[in-house]
């Protein structure tokens, strides 16, 4: 295990984790004849009402003759927020896998190439875990207690992004990415922001005592 004199180097405290978004689109296709004296199985209540809502059905179903289905079309956020002097990193990948995860702490790890980062984050199988050794020379991991979001801070980050765009539509992934540029812009702009995550309750008060040592 990797270790450096306390007194040689500065530490930067990281809660990071990646986000999912995805951008829907409906696709029409032709509905396939049913054997006579079967029926279409109906949709749940509420989907059934917002599908029948739509401009371009009908009561007695699609007005071209056509069914729809939701097609997805996923991309992820990676982020991190420093609880010690501020600051934060994001990058946008189109997968999640544990290599664009080294990627990511790569871009951390040159945020202050002369920090030792300490990076806190859940059990997820795409992170990369402590010892691991695609891990920049300057990165230690710590790993939460399993279904414990409510200990990283960073999660309160994606609560609020997934509010700003949800009931959206997106034509393109990249259209999507410049509102989530836009959107995540105010934390790598004004520091403060990173900070406001995480109040000051016991997580800012052991970063502080453990910055005295």
């Amino acid at each position: 295990m990797r270790s450096w004199p306390r007194w040689l180097c500065r530490r930067a405290r990281w809660f990071g984790c990646g986000c999912a978004m995805k951008r829907a689109e409906r696709d029409s296709q032709r509905a396939e004849p049913l054997p006579e004296g079967q029926r279409r199985r109906a949709l749940a209540s509420p989907l059934r009402a917002a599908y029948r809502a739509s401009p371009d059905v009908g009561a007695a179903g699609s007005a071209d003759g056509r069914s729809h289905q939701q097609k997805y079309e996923w991309d992820y956020s990676y982020g991190a927020v420093e609880v010690t002097r501020a600051g934060s990193v994001f990058c946008f990948q189109s997968t999640v896998n544990q290599e664009a995860s080294g990627k990511f702490l790569e871009q951390i790890a040159a945020h202050d190439p002369a920090a030792i980062h300490v990076v806190i984050q859940d059990g997820a199988g795409f992170h990369l875990p402590e010892n691991d050794p695609r891990l920049p020379a300057n990165v230690r991991v710590i790993t939460l207690p399993a279904y414990s979001p409510e200990l990283n801070p960073v999660e309160k980050l994606w609560d609020h992004l997934k509010d700003a765009i949800c009931n959206r539509v997106f034509a393109t992934v990249e259209e999507l990415r410049e509102v989530l540029a836009g959107w995540l812009e105010k934390f790598w702009s004004d520091a403060i922001r990173a900070l406001s995550l995480i109040g000051r309750g016991w997580l800012l008060a052991s970063v502080n005592a453990g910055a005295k040592c």
